[in-house]
């Protein structure tokens, strides 16, 4: 009888064995499901970092014409800002000695009382320093564009 007993034992081990063995196929079953659907989780998300690596490359490439861009675009803002300035600054000195010379021009004119002068002479004097003036402005601007061209000519 014992040997019966144990052939019992046995068995009802045996069939908890199996079942167990059972149960574990099943989930080693899940699991290979679950690898194959995480190896194209993780060939997707290695698609997906290289598509992004891609986009970064591009964008810092677009990113740097860009900059090139604006940057030749601020020289020549900062050229054309000093050329406007120097010029600003020659238009105020020329006008600043047209109105000195029309001052002189008008302190050299005869007083006369009243109404008496004629229109023509004064129009006459007036066309003079506006003939004047016209030669010292060409002069001026030839200068003036002269000095800008070597002033430019050292920027560059």
């Amino acid at each position: 009888m014992i040997p019966l007993i144990l052939d019992g034992l046995v068995i009802v081990l045996l069939v908890a064995t199996i079942v167990y063995c059972a149960l574990l196929n099943r989930r080693l079953g899940a699991m290979r499901r679950n690898e194959d659907e995480l190896q194209l989780l993780i060939a997707s998300f290695n698609q997906a970092t290289a598509r992004a690596e891609a986009g970064i490359g591009a964008l810092k490439k677009a990113a740097e014409g860009v900059r090139e861009s604006l940057h030749s675009e601020v020289e020549d803002a900062k050229a054309l800002y000093d050329e406007l300035s120097f010029m600003l600054e020659r238009g105020d000195a020329l006008a600043e000695r047209m109105g000195g010379r029309i001052s002189e021009a008008r302190n050299e004119l005869p007083q006369t009382d009243g109404d008496t002068s004629s229109p023509s002479a004064e129009y006459q004097e007036e066309s003079k320093l506006d003939a004047s003036a016209d030669e010292d402005e060409e002069s001026f601007r030839s200068r003036a564009e002269q000095e800008l061209l070597k002033t430019l000519g050292m920027t560059r």
